[in-house]
């Protein structure tokens, strides 16, 4: 189920454009989710939260009520708009509504993560433009930043569509790292399972232990060994042996 961040309730924002303030974003909380919209940290950048007609003098197509927009003042356009959600969570961008406030004409904007950039030329001579997403590029990411092909952004925006929003992966650790299994030199096989417990909060995942190095001396012998995540003391399950030489 989508999240519309659509700033009409539980946003943080400056809504004064003649304040002289440099607020540079906006957040807006919908349930758990805390989206940050942000311009660029260049000196000046100011940007606010208002109603389309207010901010505007009128209404505009495709921005529907309260939006975040950048300030014309002396302090000139933006380089760059980033979303990105609290706590470092992992999203799906499936759609914006943007404007570029010359309303001039074709503008092409990029939309870059860390898996690499979509374009999107867009006409914004009558209002914004609902622009909608299905790149895997945008897929399961933390943070979009959107410039403008030629440099330079002077952007509105509304109804940030955001889609499967899930917590960061949290890596499991081994829990009392640094325990040491005494053996008898060429005895035996001992376990070690008692020695390689994990913790891993995430949930439904499938945890599965491999020998990174073989030792020098002696065998390790690992059998059949995972376990589900979800816990801070996790017991491997299957067989982890090591017989001394």
């Amino acid at each position: 189920m989508p999240t519309v961040f659509d700033f009409t309730s539980g946003v943080v924002a400056d809504t004064n454009v003649a304040d002289g303030s440099t607020t540079r974003q906006a957040t807006q909380t919908i349930g758990a989710d805390t989206l940050t919209v942000a311009l660029d940290s260049a000196s000046g950048r100011h940007a606010v939260v208002m109603t389309d007609t207010d901010f505007f003098g009128g209404d505009i197509p495709n921005l529907n009520g309260a939006i975040f927009a950048m300030v014309d003042d002396a302090f000139g356009i933006a380089n760059s708009l980033t979303l990105s959600l609290d706590g470092g969570k992992i999203f799906d961008l499936t759609s914006i509504n943007i404007a570029d406030q010359n309303f001039s004409g074709d503008v092409t904007y990029i939309f870059t993560t860390a898996k690499g950039s979509v374009q999107a030329t867009i006409d914004t001579s009558s209002g914004a433009v609902v622009v909608p997403f299905t790149d895997p590029k945008l897929q399961g990411v933390t943070s979009v930043v959107i410039t403008q092909q030629g440099g330079g952004l002077f952007p509105a925006v509304d109804d940030i569509r955001l889609d499967n929003i899930t917590l960061p992966n949290a890596a499991p650790t081994f829990v009392g790292a640094g325990a040491t299994l005494s053996v008898a030199q060429n005895g035996g096989a001992s376990s070690a399972s008692a020695l390689l417990h994990v913790s891993d909060t995430d949930s439904s995942q499938t945890l599965t232990w491999t020998s990174f190095t073989a030792p020098t001396h002696g065998t390790l012998s690992i059998s059949g060994v995972t376990a589900a995540s979800g816990g801070a003391d996790i017991t491997p399950g299957g067989v982890i042996t090591y017989t001394p030489a």
